[in-house]
């Protein structure tokens, strides 16, 4: 069993299919495989949701024994043509994405004890939907951590609705009166869930990540900043492509400006920042304080990303806005942050002085407009630029190439440049790249054939 058990988990991306070799190599083997629940943890379910496919989750379940359980079910179809299925909200049970949810529920019945970590994508709504609707639960003792992820870029940008309308919701999870003691990891993209329920049922948090939610379903002020409060020890934090709205109450005076409340975020290690629209995103930065923890910082235009605005007569990438005043909002918050962190000021703040690790990605701004922020990451090791454009190249090869002359200062350990376009590096990074190698910099250039896009820090 030990040895077994050491095989399956020695290369997680083909888990399933070693546990699969154990059993057919021979009775005995099968036999020994069989009595190990733990091998049989993992609860994979993936398009097209075949009779055998089901079958097989149900063995799993019956064979995992009282074992925790990590439940993975993906709804993404490879034909899917990009748009959403307009449904009337009374005929859903006429498509195959319904009938699909309910074959799952039927089996995952009874199992919700034991779950340790539920994961859904789906690229259209429904089965989304189905299943918050099906699961309904007073407690959930195990779940650590839940994805629900919506995929599907077009929500991370300005000015798109919500859709499709008639299944709008909001909705809870797993329901009002969910118990879930152990939740400590949370992941939404494009859905609409009950952000009064959200600071109210997941609490204690330590990574929180809210991607690509329409402005028309979005949390307010107030609902974020109360779902922050009640996870004091949060350690990653990843706010891409949403923005929430002002307030909740009745509209302030013409001539006053609306309140944004501030919450102190101690532990913070990690921040991803991403703006559909500059002029919000810096109105989102007044909310944080942000201390001497942090050591990651990502950095994302999600209205501007190229995959979305290539030229299809001319192939050039192009940007929608100057990400200026994001930058500029990054340096005088990283100038107002206070020393003693124990006389904590109302006024937001985001500690620069910690920070390793910076990336920047789809990104146009200003020529200059980045090169005061980089001077306050003193103690910066780690710079990854992705898809930005010359300006920013030019910035923070300005800023090294100076940097690499002077006396006491730290020199960085990595330098990446990447770019996913079909072209590859473009010409206006050459003479930059030229620069740093003079400089005596190793900056690791890649283009698409290179890497895989959304490849992590490794």
């Amino acid at each position: 069993m030990k040895i077994f058990k050491t095989y399956a988990e020695s290369y997680p991306a083909v888990r399933d299919q070693r546990v699969v070799d154990l059993c057919l190599v021979s009775t005995y083997w099968n036999a020994v495989a069989n009595d190990t629940p733990q091998l049989w943890t993992k609860i994979n379910l993936t398009f097209p949701f075949a009779d055998h496919h089901l079958a097989a989750m149900l063995r799993r379940v019956h064979a995992s024994k009282l074992e925790k359980i990590d439940i993975s079910i993906d709804f993404r179809d490879p034909s899917w043509d990009g748009h959403e299925p307009h449904y009337e909200i009374n005929e859903p049970t006429l498509t195959k994405e319904f009938v699909w949810v309910q074959n799952i529920l039927t089996r995952l019945r009874n199992t919700e004890k034991r779950w340790k970590s539920i994961e859904v994508v789906s690229e259209v709504w429904l089965p989304l939907y189905k299943l918050m609707e099906g699961w309904t639960f007073t407690k959930l003792p195990s779940l650590e951590s839940i994805s629900m992820k919506r995929d599907n870029y077009m929500f991370g940008m300005q000015n798109i609705r919500f859709d499709p309308v008639p299944l709008i919701g909001p909705m809870t999870l797993f329901g009002q009166n969910a118990s879930l003691p152990r939740l400590c990891d949370l992941s939404l993209s494009a859905v609409h869930i009950d952000w009064d329920d959200a600071f109210v049922t997941y609490k204690n948090l330590r990574k929180l990540e809210i991607n690509n939610i329409t402005y028309d379903v979005g949390p307010s002020f107030e609902q974020f900043a109360a779902m922050l409060s009640s996870s004091p020890r949060l350690e990653y934090l990843d706010v891409s492509g949403f923005c929430p709205e002002h307030h909740t109450g009745p509209d302030p005076p013409a001539d006053e400006d609306p309140e944004i409340p501030v919450v102190h975020l101690p532990a913070l290690k990690e921040f991803t920042f991403g703006w559909k629209d500059v002029d919000f995103g810096y109105d989102f930065l007044q909310m944080f304080q942000i201390g001497n923890s942090l050591e990651s910082l990502t950095l994302i235009d999600t209205e501007s990303s190229p995959d979305c605005w290539k030229n299809s007569q001319t192939g050039v990438q192009h940007w929608v806005q100057d990400s200026e005043g994001i930058f500029e909002a990054l340096y005088h918050l990283g100038s107002e942050a206070p020393r003693n962190e124990d006389d904590m000021p109302p006024r937001p703040f985001i500690s620069m002085c910690g920070v390793k690790r910076l990336r920047i990605i789809s990104t146009r701004a200003a020529q200059s407009s980045l090169i005061d922020l980089l001077k306050t990451l003193t103690e910066l090791e780690e710079i990854w630029l992705e898809d930005v454009d010359m300006n920013v190249l030019k910035d923070v090869t300005s800023v090294q190439v100076e940097s690499s002359g002077a006396t006491g200062c730290r020199p960085l350990k990595r330098l990446d440049l990447r770019w996913t376009w079909e072209e590859g590096v473009p010409s206006f990074a050459e003479p930059s790249i030229l620069q740093l190698k003079n400089a005596g910099i190793e900056a690791t250039v890649q283009a698409a054939e290179d890497w895989q896009v959304g490849q992590g820090w490794s």
